[in-house]
């Protein structure tokens, strides 16, 4: 599979209308129509897929956008896409994706201390603040003082967390791991490496920037 469907199928997942303007999917656990990225399918007849015309002007969907643009549509996506099944877990659980995902890595891992869990999700510690003050209002997350260092703060989920833990449909977590079950190794390990080199691409990380240079040699 080439890493534009494996991306694809991301999107697909998360954001039925990501798959192209003249693809006819049902809806899955989660239904989005981006603004930006409209799924002008339901919206054209049959005959659109012909040839434009002056009497049947192409649509933006329908113009080439060429391989750059092509997988920057892609991402937005899934951006878009992860964003509205975020709303739609705190309509239907009470927390957010990234809330539900902090409570899933410290139940995994209890212990944590803020900085250890920034580490993990590769952010800086001051965008989790707003996160773990509302967890810690609701009593899903609470801090405790590490008894080997009393300057060191851990992370534990409480019982209340650990309802919101378990799998459930129309969760991120679901959709994801539903996809990644029709994957192969090989497929997700190509799909790892690209997300990992966007990340560090995006963030200015020199990592990226040595690995593209090593690679070249």
């Amino acid at each position: 599979m080439r890493l534009r469907s494996l991306v694809l199928s991301v999107a697909g997942r998360l954001n039925p209308c990501a798959h192209g303007p003249l693809t006819r999917r049902k809806p899955d656990d989660y239904t989005t129509v981006s603004p930006y990225l409209r799924c002008y399918s339901n919206a054209l007849s049959s005959s659109s897929q012909a040839r434009p015309s002056k009497s049947n002007p192409e649509t933006p969907g329908d113009r080439p956008l060429g391989p750059v643009l092509d997988f920057m549509r892609l991402m937005w996506a899934i951006n878009h896409g992860l964003d509205r099944a975020s709303r739609g877990m705190q309509a239907k659980f009470g927390v957010t994706g990234p809330q539900r995902l902090v409570l899933r890595i410290v139940g995994t891992f209890p212990g944590l201390s803020a900085g250890d869990l920034a580490r993990t999700l590769h952010v800086h510690p001051s965008t989790l603040t707003g996160i773990l003050q509302r967890l810690e209002a609701r009593r899903l997350l609470r801090r405790l003082t590490d008894p080997s260092d009393a300057r060191r703060v851990q992370l534990e989920i409480t019982a209340r967390g650990k309802r919101l833990t378990v799998p459930s449909v129309g969760t991120v977590e679901s959709a994801i791991k539903r996809l990644m079950s029709t994957w192969t190794d090989s497929e997700l390990n190509v799909t790892r490496r690209t997300l990992t080199a966007i990340a560090e691409e995006l963030d200015g990380s020199p990592t990226g920037n040595r690995t593209r240079r090593s690679s070249s040699k």
